[in-house]
């Protein structure tokens, strides 16, 4: 027999809270591994939430207000995560592109051109 609903709503809400444990912490490394477990959580509860039991439905509305909070509030801190990191990369691409241009404009190497002028 298979899982009762109440029982897979708190492992979807334990996965949401070490998720967002550590994207609060900055990061996403295991973002992928917590969304695929969830997804798998979810496609499980989809057809079990119907048969929920009036006793067990104001339970399972709390549970899932919890995670739809968390998820809220993991999905801010990603794209806060997110919008930093591409400012990081952008600022490394102006790097970069300033590395080049001073490259080109010294043309050869710039001892070479120093031991030119000094000879």
């Amino acid at each position: 027999m298979g899982r009762e609903p109440l029982e897979l709503l708190e492992e979807l809400l334990k996965v949401t809270l070490e998720m967002h444990g550590e994207v609060l912490a900055g990061s996403l490394d295991r973002l992928p591994e917590y969304l695929t477990a969830r997804q798998h959580l979810i496609d499980a509860l989809g057809p079990l939430l119907q048969e929920l039991g009036d006793a067990d439905r104001s339970q399972a509305l709390a549970l899932l207000r919890e995670i739809v909070e968390k998820d809220e509030e993991v999905r801010h801190w990603v794209e806060e995560l997110l919008k930093r990191e591409l400012t990081s990369l952008k600022e490394g691409q102006r790097t970069v592109q300033a590395m080049r241009a001073f490259r080109e404009n010294l043309g050869g190497s710039a001892s070479s051109r120093f031991i030119e002028s000094e000879g």
